[in-house]
C-alpha cells in the first residue's frame, strides 16, 4: 500500500492528497472528466447502459485516502454520473471486501477470486443476475 500511494503521489508531482492540486493536475482532471462524459454520450448513442465504479481495494490501501483525498479522486467522477443519469458505485471501501485478504494479489489488485466475486457482486447490485 505504501509503494502504491508512494508511486501515484511521484507520478502526479505531490506530496499528499491533501495538497492543493496543481495546474497541470487539475487539467487531467478535467481531461479525464471529459473522457468519461464523452464515454457517455457514446454509450447514450448505442442504448449501451453506462455504469461508474471504483472498485474495491484491501483496507491497507483504502486506510490510506482520508475523505478529502476520496473526493478529490472520485468526486467529479460522481458529479458526471448524476448530471448524466448514470449509476455510480462506489465499492472502495465495501465490507465485503476491504478486510478481505483472500480476494487480493496486493492491497490494489484482486486476485482471480476476488474479481469473480466482485463481478458476480456487481451484477447483482445491478440487478443484471
Amino acid at each position: 500500500a505504501e509503494n502504491r500511494i508512494s508511486g501515484w503521489l511521484k507520478e502526479f508531482a505531490m506530496e499528499d492528497f491533501n495538497t492543493p492540486l496543481s495546474l497541470w493536475n487539475k487539467d487531467n482532471i478535467s481531461s479525464a472528466l471529459e473522457h468519461v462524459q464523452n464515454l457517455i454520450v457514446f454509450c447514450r448513442e448505442r442504448n449501451i447502459t453506462a455504469v461508474l465504479t471504483v472498485p474495491p481495494v484491501y483496507k491497507t490501501l483504502s486506510d490510506k485516502f482520508s475523505s478529502e483525498a476520496k473526493e478529490l479522486l472520485f468526486g467529479g467522477f460522481e458529479r458526471i454520473a448524476k448530471e448524466n443519469d448514470v449509476t455510480f458505485i462506489n465499492y472502495m471501501t465495501d465490507p465485503q471486501f476491504v478486510n478481505e485478504r483472500t480476494m487480493f494479489r496486493d492491497s490494489y489488485l484482486m486476485n482471480k477470486n476476488g474479481a469473480r466475486t466482485f463481478t458476480k457482486r456487481i451484477l447483482t447490485d445491478l440487478k443484471l443476475i
